[in-house]
């Protein structure tokens, strides 16, 4: 997904819950995208292999696969669509002056915190987020254990004004 939500703080109150707001669908090329794999399952299950077994379509039977009727599909997709992605990028990590941590995972401007989870991806990946998580936490051990022998195979440097 291009669609970016963001996460803020309720209050000063570290007990409330915060606001997210997920901006699902904010970016027209998510809708193209699945508008597209939309129309593909419905020829998929139009074929004769699996057309063959009777099934019909429930709720979208009055959808036509022509593009016709595009702003219904767009409505259908806008009422039932979920998300499968687990939300990354609330603390994102990364050299430039809006990053929260920085490449050894220290939050910026606050000594001795450490952000140690998928918060810190700069972008989703294009798969499951478990494997990456687990390796954040593996590099964030090494950082903390081993500090200050970790050698990061990054340039850091400082642009100056």
């Amino acid at each position: 997904p291009r669609s970016r939500g963001a996460v803020r703080l309720a209050s000063p109150d570290p007990r409330k819950a915060p606001l997210i707001d997920p901006h699902y669908l904010s970016d027209p090329q998510d809708m193209d995208a699945l508008l597209d794999g939309l129309r593909i399952a419905r020829r998929i299950l139009a074929q004769a292999p699996l057309a063959a077994f009777g099934g019909q379509d429930l709720r979208l039977s009055q959808l036509r696969d022509d593009g016709g009727n595009d702003e219904a599909a767009r409505a259908w997709i806008r009422a039932h669509a979920q998300s499968a992605c687990q939300p990354v990028g609330t603390c994102r990590m990364g050299m430039d002056p809006l990053a929260v941590v920085d490449p050894q995972l220290r939050v910026r401007g606050i000594e001795g915190l450490r952000v140690v989870d998928a918060s810190i991806m700069p972008t989703l990946i294009g798969g499951d987020t478990n494997a990456p998580a687990i390796m954040i936490g593996e590099r964030a051990h090494d950082l903390i254990r081993y500090a200050p022998h970790v050698t990061l195979r990054i340039l850091e440097t400082v642009a100056a004004d």
